[in-house]
């Protein structure tokens, strides 16, 4: 199922990240982060399947994966709230007629 399933869905993610011009230095970095995030996200998978599969990876191995994965999500998060804090920008749910879209609205705050 990860093998089939998600990492189809990884690869289409790095495949928009990869395809975003970005015009601002800064939204380039976190676009960077943010596809670094991401590939890490498909390795940590396929050391997943390969562990499963009864290949030589040890559990810790998975264990560190999963908790370095979760400091370059935190990393992009963080980048991203300095930004919006620095700007005086929010993030919004997304308002489109399109209720299966999973993008969000940055805009300026309202004073």
């Amino acid at each position: 199922m990860v093998k089939d399933e998600i990492l189809p869905i990884v690869d289409e993610a790095l495949k928009q990240l990869e395809s975003v011009d970005t015009e601002n230095k800064k939204v380039e970095k976190m676009n960077d982060m943010q596809i670094n995030a991401e590939q890490f996200a498909k390795d940590t998978l396929k050391e997943l399947i390969a562990y499963y599969k009864g290949d030589d990876v040890p559990e810790k191995a998975i264990k560190q994966s999963d908790e370095k994965l979760k400091e370059k999500y935190d990393d992009v998060l963080d980048y991203r709230d300095k930004l919006l804090d620095q700007y005086n920008l929010e993030q919004t749910e997304n308002e489109d007629e399109d209720e299966d879209s999973k993008f969000y609205k940055i805009k300026r705050v309202e004073d």
